[in-house]
């Protein structure tokens, strides 16, 4: 189901790495705070011994998790394709006087890249609705998950996000009358700048959901398809790709389901 009911008249069209990621992302020390310890409990494991601790960042970005991460005194490795976005966070780690160690790699070949090895990382997330949402072929979703699961050692733990998408599916019909206005956002979480940039979906099947995101300050909006994470559909990648592993399953970093919520945060042990 499509909507026609949204206005981009006088906003030119563009591509989502030529909108400031930062103007996105809000603040870091909001970001974090908002992950309401999950993160932290996570790390803090491992204190004892940060010289052997490895953390990959899945998604660069603008470099914010990243860089905030480095800064923490935790060894981290970056994945990103996006040129734009592998600049724009040097850019930014340099001004924080830090450097990123950036691989360039798609997450569904990292199996055949020498850069990438068994066993490597303790601690592997993607944040900000990349995975599995910007995979829109089953085979790639599965095949990334298996590579992650393949560099995570044993013991390790691997954390990513996906918008609700739960509730984007039930209620299409309200949101798609007037998707601009009726697409219901918290905005406690990762995207807090909703006053500047605002997403809503302007279609929504069974097998992609549409997102156009516009930039009031800069007059712009873009598009970009997603896979519509719900979480009955991921539960079902997760059985998929590497079997019966324990799991956990947050919203808004919250264990105990809210009435709405922006983000559901999935959390996996590798035991």
């Amino acid at each position: 189901m499509k909507s026609k009911n949204y206005n981009t008249e006088g906003f030119t069209k563009a591509e989502l790495s030529e909108l400031p990621l930062y103007e996105f992302t809000g603040s870091q020390e909001d970001r974090w705070r908002a992950t309401n310890g999950v993160i932290d409990n996570i790390l803090n494991q491992y204190n004892g011994r940060l010289d052997s601790f490895k953390i990959l960042d899945l998604a660069l970005g603008g470099g914010h998790d990243s860089i905030f991460l480095i800064k923490r005194g935790y060894e981290v490795v970056s994945n990103e394709i996006e040129d734009v976005y592998i600049d724009q966070a040097k850019q930014k780690a340099a001004k924080e006087g830090v450097m990123l160690n950036v691989r360039k790699c798609y997450w569904q070949e990292m199996d055949k890249n020498p850069l990438y090895q068994l066993s490597e990382f303790d601690f592997i997330f993607c944040l900000g609705n990349s995975f599995p949402n910007y995979l829109l072929n089953e085979n790639d979703r599965i095949k990334s998950l298996q590579n992650f699961w393949t560099i995570l050692k044993k013991g390790g733990t691997f954390l990513f996000d996906s918008r609700n998408f739960d509730y984007m599916v039930e209620n299409k019909n309200s949101i798609l009358k007037n998707p601009e206005t009726n697409f219901k956002y918290v905005g406690k979480t990762t995207f807090l700048n909703k006053e500047l940039v605002h997403g809503f979906p302007v279609e929504i099947t069974n097998d992609v959901v549409r997102f156009v995101w516009k930039h009031y300050g800069k007059k712009a909006y873009t598009e970009m398809d997603l896979w519509p994470a719900t979480i009955e559909n991921v539960k079902k990648l997760i059985q998929d790709s590497i079997g019966n592993v324990r799991y956990e399953i947050f919203y808004d970093y919250q264990k105990q389901k809210p009435e709405h919520y922006d983000f559901v945060q999935y959390l996996l042990y590798k035991e």
